[in-house]
């Protein structure tokens, strides 16, 4: 896996909610990959074994748009690039490159739990302060997240999956790796809870042809609300800007999945 040619894909929390109805059925989506953004370049292990295997690749928010779909899901509908993580280190993705991706609406992985505790605690950061504190947030929620994927230690410098700064500068990888060992040490002490949103990933399988096996697409997640809880009044002004504030205020249980 080239990453100074195929970049991670990360993702974090949009600047809207487009509302869309729950799926019956599981389905597929097309998406094509926009490119990080913010995001800061680091050093990433890619060895989840024995060893080290580091790479440079850009941390941070991950945009991907959905250009077709077969059967019916949460994400029929979406105009808007939809955010996404990854939660796979051993396949890639290409900027510029589209993608076909089975929609796993029932997400049963151990790890679900406390990724939903980090992104209902921290989602707000994602999109507040100034553009370096958002890159620092977007930077920082991939960092956690790859380390409560992978049932690691609880320190995004160490342990099955680390990062090490790379050309993006030693201060901005210190900053992103300090606020994401602060959140995780409150998943860790049991701090945080999980409310109001749902795990959904897009999955990708390597096949084989001819022979040959070839790989599939590197496995992102995206967050979809779920709860009745009123909107934070800062997500009801992104809607707002978008004509969509009325229409939340009506469907707050409706299920949305993140876009911008």
């Amino acid at each position: 896996m080239n990453f100074l040619t195929k970049t991670l894909a990360a993702t974090a929390c949009a600047a809207a909610f487009v509302l869309a109805a729950p799926a019956a059925f599981a389905s597929t989506v097309t998406v094509k990959v926009n490119g990080i953004d913010p995001g800061t370049v680091m050093k990433v292990d890619v060895n989840t074994g024995t060893g080290t295997n580091w790479q440079s690749t850009s941390v941070g928010a991950q945009h991907v748009t959905v250009t077709g779909h077969s059967g019916s899901s949460v994400l029929d509908g979406l105009t808007s690039p939809l955010l996404t993580w990854c939660v796979e280190l051993t396949e890639s993705v290409s900027k510029g490159a589209s993608y076909t991706y089975t929609v796993v609406e029932s997400v049963t992985a151990s790890w679900v739990d406390s990724v939903l505790k980090l992104f209902t605690a921290h989602s707000a950061d994602l999109t507040a302060g100034t553009k370096t504190q958002q890159t620092t947030a977007a930077a920082a929620m991939q960092m956690a997240i790859w380390d409560l994927v992978y049932g690691d230690d609880y320190n995004v410098r160490t342990g099955k999956v680390k990062e090490q700064a790379g050309s993006g500068g030693t201060a901005a990888f210190n900053n992103a790796a300090n606020l994401a060992n602060s959140w995780l040490s409150d998943i860790k002490s049991g701090k945080d809870t999980a409310i109001g949103w749902q795990v959904v990933q897009l999955e990708s399988d390597g096949y084989y042809k001819r022979g040959k096996w070839v790989p599939g697409a590197q496995d992102l997640i995206t967050f979809v609300q779920v709860s009745e809880v009123p909107l934070p009044g800062a997500a009801l002004l992104f809607l707002s800007a978008l004509g969509f504030g009325s229409l939340a205020r009506r469907k707050q249980a409706a299920k949305s999945p993140l876009a911008c």
